[in-house]
């Protein structure tokens, strides 16, 4: 994403890169409620795993715009070269203070919950999953102690005169 700002729309463009940032943090809010409805609704399975994946992958590539978002702002933030930018700049101070700032604040601590209740619940899954591969473990090296070794090499006997 190139933004680029001349003018008198810089004003315009500053804010509409604000409002862009919300936009992005309602999907990456909407996926992370996807998220949470995976986790409560599932069993640990490998369609779960994709699921989850596919989600973290689409989440992910929300960070990486609002990131761009955030760079091309702080670029207009820091830019000294053009007149108009103090008016600019003024109204980017008052939009983040604003609405949009509080929105974007309520947003990222609900995804900040959402992302608590999965992180909990996949813990508890490994958990579940290492008991498992140790009770499986366990229950191997029982059956190895009653198998017997190698190929059979005749016939047994038990001497019962001792």
């Amino acid at each position: 994403m190139v933004v680029s700002m001349s003018g008198g729309k810089m004003e315009g463009e500053l804010l509409d890169l604000v409002k862009q940032r919300t936009t992005l943090y309602r999907e990456m809010q909407a996926i992370s409620a996807e998220q949470l409805q995976v986790c409560k609704e599932n069993d640990f399975n490998s369609d779960l795993m994709g699921g989850l994946n596919t989600l973290i992958n689409r989440r992910q590539a929300l960070m990486d715009q609002i990131d761009e978002v955030n760079k091309a702002l702080n670029s207009l933030r820091e830019s000294k070269s053009d007149r108009g930018l103090v008016f600019a700049k003024q109204i980017f101070e008052e939009s983040m203070s604003t609405q949009e700032a509080r929105e974007q604040q309520a947003i990222a601590a609900t995804i900040s919950k959402n992302d608590e209740v999965c992180l909990t619940w996949l813990q508890n899954k490994s958990a579940e999953v290492a008991s498992i591969i140790k009770e499986n473990r366990a229950n191997r090296v029982a059956f190895e102690a009653y198998k017997m070794p190698g190929a059979p090499n005749g016939g047994w006997f038990i001497d019962k005169k001792r």
